[in-house]
């Protein structure tokens, strides 16, 4: 049931090898401790992306489709994802859901998850299949904007949340270098999630640029290119308090500039 984008993947010598034998690990034992209840699992953002991981940016993303999710054990799979994340230290984020979320009508309807809704539309280097077959969804692309809004506005409040509950209090170099890396991650994947709005599927990081100097034409893009530099050049002793101060005001303005910007083409049409 191994798919051969899974065979390729693990066999394709451009990804850090630390990166195939954790990922070959995480979707041989997900199956294996869940015997006959895994329809699917599928990998997607950055390491699908770019194939050529960044070691301490890139984490794994990947999906988990449960025939019925009562059936997992969370326990244990919290068990298997801390053992890979302390041997191999790569941080992996698993999303799971049940095949009937995705595939009744009446639950289908109210499905928001912006992340596996991007990833079910198998789009060219956003998502693979590596296990199992994806189930058939159908959501309409006002269902994806909608959940492109949420994810915003959802995200736009964890990253608050992180910087009071977390950052702000524990500032000290090897925080500085763990929270660069995630705000940047979450400030590109907000930028990345606002243009599915304007019907722009494209990928953070370089590919966005373009795209925002076209649809924001107004909006500085100097931090961006820094948070962008930075990655990768890494360099702790640039970074200080204030870029992320000034990331958060970034952020801040964004998303309000983005919902602003898609309700009033909403309202020309």
């Amino acid at each position: 049931m191994h798919t051969p984008e899974y065979i390729e993947f693990i066999r394709n010598e451009e990804i850090n090898k630390i990166y195939r034998d954790c990922i070959k690990e995480l979707v041989d034992r997900v199956v294996a401790e869940n015997a006959g209840n895994v329809e699917a699992v599928l990998l997607y953002g950055g390491i699908v992306r770019d194939r050529k991981c960044i070691d301490g940016w890139s984490d794994i993303d990947a999906i988990v489709v449960f025939r019925d999710i009562e059936k997992r054990s969370g326990e244990r799979l919290a068990s298997l994802l801390d053992d890979l994340e302390k041997r191999y230290s790569i941080r992996i984020d698993l999303t799971q859901f049940s095949l009937i979320e995705v595939t009744d009508k009446r639950l289908c309807r109210f499905f928001y998850n912006s992340e596996v809704i991007n990833a079910l539309s198998m789009r060219e280097n956003v998502s693979i299949v590596v296990f199992g077959h994806i189930p058939h969804v159908a959501l309409s692309p006002q269902q994806e904007k909608q959940a492109a809004i949420f994810y915003l506005t959802n995200t736009l409040g964890l990253f608050r949340r992180y910087l009071v509950e977390d950052l702000y209090r524990r500032n000290g170099e090897e925080q500085m270098k763990t929270a660069i890396k995630r705000v940047t991650r979450w400030t590109f994947s907000i930028i990345r999630a606002s243009l599915r709005l304007f019907d722009i599927y494209t990928h953070p990081y370089d590919s966005c640029f373009p795209h925002l100097r076209r649809v924001f034409p107004e909006l500085d893009l100097t931090l961006l290119e820094q948070l962008n530099h930075t990655r990768k050049n890494f360099n702790i002793e640039v970074l200080n308090a204030d870029m992320i101060c000034h990331t958060e005001l970034f952020v801040e303005r964004y998303v309000r500039l983005a919902l602003r910007r898609y309700y009033d083409e909403v309202q020309r049409y």
